[in-house]
């Protein structure tokens, strides 16, 4: 699957593992590797999906988000036991549909691992492990549609919970990784809208500033979503920026994933279908990197 056009840059692949928004070595809160993967395995793959039913059966109406389909599960969503349990339907789901253990995820991460290796600080590029038991540090979603709560988005502006606490409370390594970033793989990109915006700003920044401008931080929530959805018309009061990510199909994006973001609105008859996988550094005593990937 990876034929890269572009070949990763080893040098900026480290700079956008550790950057700072901000800093001076790397400004962007996203990096972009355009054409990286080839066109026709990409759409070869979204068919394949598109047409399995053990895709379609796992779709599942979240209220705050447009209508969502998802093969895999993140750290983020369930219990320790249930976590495992979903790890093995998913290795028994990528085989039913694609006739063997999807050899395509494998050679993305590789080839990652590739060039972050070349910086000679990586000592080793692996996949996270719960109970030694490997995860599969990918999620597939398929979206259509606009928000119940907010019909100008898909998914509302939301941030990842810290994985470092779902870790802990799990009792897994992944706690104990740093510098973490979400990889989006788009295999289907609407035409119009779905696109990913990322607000330059954390919760912390967020509340900061609310306090400064006066107002009350229980209106950054959404009051009628579950979770820690933030009202995207308070953000723009308090002039919060934000960048649209322009993707396509066969495209990488890394991004700092502790920022918020939210994905836009999708027009009628688009379609939205990405690979997720997120990954970290995790370091030795002799300042070695483990290049570790988890869903």
């Amino acid at each position: 699957m990876f034929e890269s056009e572009r070949e990763i840059d080893s040098e900026t692949l480290m700079k956008v593992l550790k950057h700072k928004p901000g800093d001076s070595q790397w400004r962007g809160l996203a990096y972009i590797i355009r054409g990286a993967l080839d066109p026709e395995r990409v759409s070869s793959m979204a068919a394949q999906l598109k047409g399995s039913e053990k895709f379609k059966a796992r779709s599942d109406g979240v209220k705050l988000s447009a209508a969502m389909e998802q093969l895999g599960t993140t750290l983020y969503s369930l219990e320790k036991d249930e976590f495992i349990a979903e790890m093995r339907d998913f290795r028994d789901n990528l085989k039913a549909i694609f006739g063997e253990f999807n050899k395509d995820i494998w050679r993305l991460i590789q080839s990652i691992g590739v060039a972050a290796r070349r910086v000679g600080a990586i000592e080793k590029v692996r996949v996270g492990k719960i109970d030694d038991v490997n995860m599969i540090p990918v999620v597939i979603r398929g979206m259509q549609g606009r928000s119940r709560v907010d019909p100008q988005m898909a998914l509302p502006p939301h941030e990842d919970k810290s994985q470092e606490t779902v870790a802990r409370d799990m009792g897994n390594e992944i706690a104990t990784i740093r510098h973490t970033r979400a990889i989006l793989v788009p295999l289907i990109q609407p035409a119009r809208g779905g696109k990913l915006r990322i607000f330059n700003a954390k919760r912390k920044h967020v509340e900061a500033a609310a306090d400064l401008a006066g107002i009350d931080p229980a209106e950054l929530k959404k009051t009628d979503s579950p979770g820690f959805y933030y009202d995207r018309d308070v953000l723009e009061r308090m002039s919060v920026s934000w960048v649209d990510v322009e993707l396509s199909p066969g495209d990488i994006c890394f991004f700092a994933h502790s920022f918020i973001h939210a994905v836009t609105a999708i027009e009628r008859g688009e379609e939205r279908l990405n690979m997720v996988m997120r990954t970290g550094l995790k370091t030795n005593e002799e300042g070695k990197h483990e290049l570790i990937f988890y869903p």
